[in-house]
């Protein structure tokens, strides 16, 4: 049976999948091709190479790190919109608690800021919150912006 072009081979998916778990080239071989571990760690070495820079396993690998990627900044994404809803909501109850908590939550603010290390230069600010300019130039002292 003839395969696709861009299918692997049972034993190279094999060593594919080992691979991208433990970025272990030797380990994926061995795992992929048990009668190489009778080998040299040399030839072990050579062949787990050649297979590494294989097109068709190059372009999985890739793949493979793309989605990975992709993952990574929509996650980050969805942290990004968590922290800063929840300094918005600390800023909202200490709005209503009165301006001996505002200190404190300022404080807070500040720390969660320099913690997330996530505002961009350009933070959307919820419409339904308002903030008076002393309010807004404290904070901004705090955050060092």
């Amino acid at each position: 049976m003839r395969l696709k072009e861009n299918q692997l081979t049972k034993n190279q998916q094999i060593f594919l999948e080992y691979y991208i778990k433990t970025n272990d080239g030797i380990g994926a071989l061995n795992k992929a091709y048990p009668k190489s571990i009778k080998w040299t760690k040399n030839a072990q070495h050579v062949e787990a190479s050649r297979l590494i820079k294989n097109p068709k396993i190059m372009l999985k690998i890739q793949q493979h790190n793309d989605a990975e990627a992709k993952k990574l900044v929509y996650s980050t994404t969805l942290n990004k919109k968590k922290i800063l809803n929840e300094i918005i909501n600390q800023y909202q109850q200490t709005a209503e608690n009165g301006a001996s908590e505002r200190t404190n939550s300022v404080a807070l603010l500040k720390l969660m800021a320099q913690i997330s290390k996530l505002l961009d230069n350009n933070p959307v600010i919820n419409n339904n919150i308002q903030i008076n300019n002393n309010t807004m130039n404290n904070i901004n002292n705090f955050l060092d912006l």
